[in-house]
């Protein structure tokens, strides 16, 4: 059952971020990995408001983030924070 449910929220998730225009580079287990431009500067945007990514330039991929897909209200406060995230300042 968990499974099942990982891999629907892991499919919504991902239409979220493709929606928002951004590349998916991997779907795994319970996260995402996102080429996103600055991971670090992305991470620390989201973080800013309350949501936590993990930047990926230790593992050798600087332009991407990691997601983990969560419930779907937390999917959602994410897809909320990254649509702001993405406005111009």
């Amino acid at each position: 059952r968990r499974r099942e449910l990982n891999g629907r929220d892991r499919a919504d998730l991902a239409a979220a971020l493709q929606t928002a225009g951004m590349k998916l580079v991997a779907a795994c287990a319970n996260f995402l990995a996102v080429d996103v431009g600055d991971g670090r500067a992305f991470a620390r945007a989201l973080e800013a408001d309350g949501v936590i990514v993990r930047p990926l330039e230790p593992f050798g991929a600087p332009q991407s983030i990691r997601v983990t897909v969560g419930t779907p209200d937390e999917n959602a406060v994410f897809a909320a924070a990254l649509q702001r995230a993405l406005q111009p300042r």
